[in-house]
């Protein structure tokens, strides 16, 4: 086998390799992008619950007594949690004055 033949199965090889490498990285960057999306779509949904319940505050009054009235034990939870989320939310929102 002569000095170009070997380069040229050389370069071959690595061509291959590289096309494999590509392949893989290729797979794991859609799997990536795929998780990124679902937390994406939940952060967005989270949102736009929480603008409904701040434009409409007696629907988020009935969420809560449905709570109580269905899991008392996670009423305190709820509540504790749902001061805290108003909280932070009125923090990131531009103020109306």
């Amino acid at each position: 086998m002569s000095n170009a033949e070997r380069i040229q199965t050389t370069l071959e090889q690595r061509r291959l390799s590289l096309v494999e490498q590509c392949h893989r990285e290729r797979r794991l960057l859609v799997k990536h992008g795929s998780e990124i999306r679902n937390w994406i779509e939940f952060i967005e949904t989270g949102l736009r619950t929480v603008s409904t319940f701040g434009k409409l505050p007696l629907l988020g009054v009935g969420v809560l007594a449905a709570v109580c009235l269905i899991k008392p034990k996670l009423a305190r939870w709820v509540i504790k949690t749902s001061v805290s989320a108003w909280r932070i939310w009125q923090k990131f929102t531009p103020s109306k004055t």
